[in-house]
């Protein structure tokens, strides 16, 4: 009985793995259906960045880094320079 149950559920776990193999290639096929000279790389982010934004909506790091504290060692304006012909 419990090997029944074993087989039962591996068939069952590669039945649903494929189905979702099957999905996403179809998904793939059909975003993809007009575009040439891409990649499968790109031709595979292409058709999930929608989902991965949509994933990782609220998560954006927006902090704005500012670093009011320093100071310059010697101001910008205040360089100077030799140009080629020594002036």
């Amino acid at each position: 009985m419990g090997n029944k149950m074993k087989w039962g559920k591996l068939k069952r776990f590669l039945v649903v793995i494929t189905v979702i193999v099957t999905v996403l290639v179809l998904h793939t096929t059909a975003v993809n259906l007009y575009t040439k000279n891409m990649t499968f790389r790109q031709k595979l982010l292409k058709a999930f960045y929608p989902a991965l934004m949509w994933m990782s909506k609220g998560k954006s790091n927006n902090e704005v880094l500012s670093n009011d504290h320093s100071k310059p060692a010697v101001p910008f304006y205040s360089l100077s320079t030799v140009l080629n012909n020594g002036d």
